[in-house]
């Protein structure tokens, strides 16, 4: 097999004055997309959902789908990630609501699957 040798110029290959000059990277949650999430939450709590069985049938997000549609290409055909301010935090909801909110809002950008050998399919990152 022959190594790649030809320069990466696509948008995977940004440099950090780029990200200064072109903020499409950047999306923010308004109040309408919290409403719709809230709602969301709402029915699969009613019908006793736990989070791992959300889908996106189970999560109608339906103005902020768009903006997901947007972030999901961003992450497979632009620069590989994006940054999401805006979301609800354990201010608002209890943890067990966060896991089904944002493996609700995540059912929008793909099928979650397992990334361990232990089978978790939300890792936990905390400050201190």
């Amino acid at each position: 097999m022959t190594p790649h040798t030809e320069p990466i110029t696509d948008a995977s290959a940004w440099k950090p004055e780029d990200l200064k000059r072109d903020k499409t990277w950047k999306f923010e949650l308004t109040d309408t997309h919290r409403a719709e999430l809230a709602e969301a939450l709402k029915q699969v709590n009613d019908r006793g959902l736990p989070f791992a069985e959300v889908t996106i049938d189970d999560f109608p997000l339906p103005t902020l789908a768009s903006m997901l549609s947007q972030i999901q290409t961003e992450l497979r055909d632009g620069r590989g990630w994006a940054f999401l301010s805006g979301m609800p935090t354990e201010e608002t909801y209890d943890f067990g609501d966060l896991e089904k909110l944002y493996w609700g809002m995540c059912a929008h950008l793909g099928i979650g699957v397992t990334q361990n050998s232990e089978a978790g399919l939300i890792h936990y990152i905390t400050d201190g």
